[in-house]
């Protein structure tokens, strides 16, 4: 018997008991967690122009789009509130072609965007600081550190604009016993919406010392934002 973040497989019944995709039911491959080969192959990369512009981050991107209801959306809810850890890896590996190439250089320093300390102890990890390792792993980054400490526990951030978001987050960022920061940041996390989020990273970190910071989000919500000027 193996155990994939909670998917128990007995290679004797795979073949008379195949356990089934969560998202189309075809039956799944022996190394796949909770999603089958074709749910991947047909989820919607993310379109360049939906990636928000906050004043704060020199450059966005990201993988694949975060629509409602969409494929990609159960995935990152399954490894987010079911601790379906194993999904990182899958994700990570699909992703790695759509982190651009400035991303990757040595003298880039990629820093998770933090939770704070109260939602780790309820879900026991941080996803983005689990998805950034993955992605690292895949792409042989050794330049993954914790700048940032998340110092106030905010109101979720779901069905608000990006002034509400950022009024929400302002000033709950800090760069804890640090310093200064690194010269050149990318910001990793698993959605980017607005941008609201990494802008606030983005700011604190310039403010201590960065020279350019972008940001990767494993996937992207497009939603209508406000102007940010």
């Amino acid at each position: 018997m193996t155990l994939l973040s909670g998917v128990r497989r007995w290679p004797a019944w795979d073949i008379l008991f195949p356990l089934r995709c969560e998202r189309c039911g075809r039956p799944t491959a022996r190394d796949d967690v909770l999603f089958c080969a074709h749910c991947w192959a047909h989820a919607s990369f993310a379109d360049p122009a939906d990636y928000p512009r906050p004043p704060h981050v020199d450059r966005i991107a990201a993988a694949y789009d975060y629509s409602d209801g969409g494929f990609v959306q159960q995935v990152i809810h399954a490894l987010k509130y079911d601790a379906m850890t194993g999904l990182a890896a899958e994700l990570a590996r699909r992703a790695f072609a759509r982190v651009p190439r400035r991303y990757l250089e040595s003298d880039v320093v990629w820093v998770p965007v933090p939770q704070h300390w109260a939602r780790r102890m309820e879900r026991s990890f941080n996803q983005s600081l689990v998805l950034t390792r993955a992605l690292a792993e895949v792409a042989k980054h050794r330049r993954v550190e914790s700048h940032l400490v998340r110092t106030r526990n905010t109101p979720t951030q779901t069905a608000r604009t990006y002034r509400e978001r950022a009024a929400n987050v302002q000033g709950a960022f800090s760069l804890g016993n640090r310093d200064t920061a690194p010269r050149l940041v990318v910001l990793v996390d698993d959605v980017i919406t607005t941008g609201a989020t990494v802008n606030e990273c983005a700011r604190v970190l310039k403010k201590a010392g960065a020279e350019w910071v972008g940001a990767f989000g494993l996937s992207v919500a497009a939603r209508p934002t406000e102007d940010h000027s």
